[in-house]
């Protein structure tokens, strides 16, 4: 899991859902959307949204979750960003392996201009 300082709050969410907050970039795969936000902070944060509408279980959205967070962590993905992004997973997810999930982060763009 990824320590509390590299995750996303909840008003932070709701602020970026009702448009308060302008993302900067989105970047998409066949498992997962990002939309990435400008942060003030010198690392990267993280929240990953696991909609019940499409993961109907707890137990599932939250091994999905956790999946995510530690191939974020695992990549080294919150120390090297220095932008929030807000992580939408896609109910393909649910078939992919670890290895598959680390693969689309890797791929995630390493450098954001404003």
């Amino acid at each position: 899991m990824l320590a509390k300082k590299y995750r996303l709050t909840a008003a932070f969410f709701r602020a970026s859902a009702l448009k308060e907050r302008r993302a900067i970039a989105s970047w998409s795969s066949p498992f997962l959307s990002v939309r990435i936000f400008l942060s003030p902070l010198p690392h990267g944060r993280f929240a990953v949204i696991t909609p019940s509408a499409i993961f109907r279980t707890s137990v599932l959205r939250n091994k999905l979750r956790r999946m995510v967070y530690d191939g974020i962590r695992a990549s080294g993905l919150h120390k090297s960003l220095n932008v929030d992004c807000v992580i939408y997973l896609k109910s393909e997810i649910k078939n992919a392996s670890r290895q598959e999930v680390l693969g689309v982060l890797g791929k995630l763009p390493r450098k954001f201009s404003s």
